[in-house]
């Protein structure tokens, strides 16, 4: 099986992606169910040691760039694996991301920025093929513009393919759109 690795930046929705996945995957090892259950994190070292100790199943990895990084060694050795990132590489990802901050109250660095500036290069697929040693073949992103919208068909036919799974259109639509009304309407 597959273990998918979301990496994600803050406030850009991948706890939603990862309850997407996780609601719809069958025989899925999914070992941390809430958003942030150990406070400031979403990656767990037991989510890990699962994904190595059972590549037979499917599992589901997820995190900030820094919380990916703090595991790279062990990731790296998890067999048939791939990333899903969601980017925010064009001036619309930025302008809906840092909306969205800004209704969660996120309070930006003083120095410039920092989630407009040096976090955008930490979301390119070039640098988990760098880091992890992975091919581009097991790396798709998806952008803040097409993530924050009321119908995401086209991105869950990417993923379909991607990961070659058939994921329910209608309803991962059904899902998001709670999930859209909640966070920006």
């Amino acid at each position: 099986m597959t273990t998918i690795i979301i990496p994600f930046p803050p406030a850009a929705g991948g706890n939603h992606l990862k309850n997407i996945l996780v609601s719809d995957i069958s025989k899925l090892q999914y070992t941390n169910p809430t958003v942030h259950q150990t406070p400031g994190r979403n990656l767990q070292a037991s989510q890990i040691e699962t994904a190595l100790a059972d590549p037979e199943n499917t599992h589901v990895l997820h995190g900030h760039f820094g919380e990916i990084m703090s595991y790279q060694n062990q990731i790296r050795d998890i067999k048939n694996k791939k990333f899903i990132i969601i980017c925010n590489d064009n001036s619309q990802d930025h302008q809906l991301l840092s909306k969205r901050r800004k209704q969660l109250g996120y309070v930006y660095f003083k120095n410039g920025d920092y989630f407009e500036g040096e976090q955008v290069f930490l979301y390119e697929p070039f640098m988990y093929q760098h880091y992890f040693n992975e091919s581009l073949d097991n790396i798709m992103n998806i952008s803040i513009s097409e993530w924050f919208v009321e119908d995401i068909t086209s991105v869950i036919n990417r993923i379909n393919y991607f990961l070659k799974i058939n994921l329910n259109v209608d309803a991962v639509n059904k899902l998001h759109k709670v999930w859209y009304s909640k966070n920006f309407k």
